[in-house]
């Protein structure tokens, strides 16, 4: 059994060696290789299952530090190394359990526009040191006091997601549960864990840094070459929320979801076309965002009233705005923040402005919105310019 399990982990240990190596080198041969480089730490909270002795479940600190790799279509492949920690606590003799693992983690992510992530992966976790200790007592007990071991290596399936807070930080938060394990036949206890934290974005930093050194940035570049391009404006297609509504016998809500959609995107098109001189604004719905990415000609909307729009083919460098949800036939008028982000739906931060959600209830229309955009665009090229000078 000894030299079956020593097999086993030897195998795992080489296979994940090699995976990390292929990667790596494909680490290296992209360009700007440091954006998509992170660290990440926060709190687990675990239920051992087949433990009826460590009853209680207190939390451990996790760690670690990954990179992403971009795919097609707005996936990315995230893999990295880090340390987990697991324990509980027995309520009927007072003694707390805390067990160690590193682990190598691998996942694929959907990335949304405004840089929203979830996806679901694997992790290797291998046994670094467990330890008992008495309530009150700094004294360490035998790691093996109730006659069973944790397993020497650890196979768990991940649920993640991520919500971005600023260019540098996102909440994440993520389940895990231990599909298999690999130990001694003592071994009994598996992890069913719930986890959250928060992740450091490093390129954030590197462009901070870049910023105060007076360096440019692939950033500021993006931005300064941006001036009198194109930016997509998006503009949501309401039908499939209005569908929903209307098929559950809601009409009435259906049509005014509808209403609201053609006053609001009719405005924008008329308010960045009169006020946007950044650059030269197009207009697509949503569902064009994935025909930007692959190159394919996109329908750009002329006016939604009068129903009309072109074909046309996706310009030579260009971002994409979010202009906020602005609720323009309401009494007290509400709206989320408006932000740039590029054709893999990740939100661009400095040096292109945005403002974040539930923030500036003073913007009360369409018109003060755009106006608003334009002129932090411009302010932020012009200073930027002056910088660069």
């Amino acid at each position: 059994m000894k030299s079956t399990h020593n097999a086993l982990l030897s195998i795992c240990k080489l296979g994940f060696t090699i995976l990390l190596v292929a990667l790596s080198g494909r680490i290296f041969s992209q360009d700007h290789a440091l954006e998509r480089l992170y660290v990440r730490g926060g709190m687990n909270v675990n239920y051992i299952l087949q433990d009826s002795l460590f009853d209680e479940n207190n939390p451990r600190p996790f760690f670690g530090t990954g990179y992403g790799i971009s795919l097609a279509d707005g996936y990315i492949l995230n893999f990295g190394l880090g340390l987990q920690q697991y324990g509980g606590r027995s309520s009927l003799n007072s003694v707390y359990q805390t067990l160690t693992y590193a682990e190598a983690p691998i996942a694929i992510r959907r990335v949304l526009p405004g840089g929203f992530q979830f996806g679901a992966g694997l992790s290797l976790q291998s046994n670094l040191n467990d330890f008992s200790r008495v309530t009150g007592v700094h004294t360490l007990l035998d790691s093996n006091i109730y006659g069973f071991g944790p397993a020497r290596l650890h196979l768990m399936a991940n649920v993640e997601l991520e919500f971005p807070i600023t260019p540098l930080i996102n909440i994440y938060g993520a389940g895990s549960y231990s599909v298999s394990q690999f130990s001694t036949e003592h071994t009994k206890p598996r992890f069913l864990t719930a986890s959250a934290g928060v992740r450091l974005n490093l390129y954030g930093i590197t462009n901070l840094v870049s910023k105060e050194s007076g360096k440019q940035t692939e950033q500021e570049a993006l931005f300064l070459s941006m001036y009198q391009k194109t930016i997509y404006v998006v503009l949501y297609d309401m039908k499939p929320q209005a569908e929903y509504y209307a098929t559950r016998g809601d009409s009435a809500l259906a049509k005014q979801i509808i209403e609201d959609a053609v006053i609001k995107n009719d405005a924008l098109i008329e308010q960045f076309s009169a006020l946007y001189k950044f650059g030269t604004p197009k207009f697509i719905y949503s569902s064009e965002l994935a025909k930007l990415r692959s190159g394919e000609d996109v329908k750009c909307i002329l006016s939604i009233k009068e129903n009309t729009s072109t074909i046309e083919p996706v310009a030579n460098g260009f971002v994409c705005l979010y202009p906020g949800n602005v609720y323009v036939n309401k009494n007290a008028v509400s709206r989320e923040g408006y932000y740039y982000f590029d054709k893999m739906g990740e939100k661009l931060g400095y040096p292109f402005p945005s403002i974040p959600k539930t923030v500036n209830n003073d913007l009360v229309d369409v018109k003060e919105v755009v106006q608003r955009i334009n002129q932090q665009t411009i302010r932020a090229y012009y200073s930027l310019q002056n910088d660069a000078g």
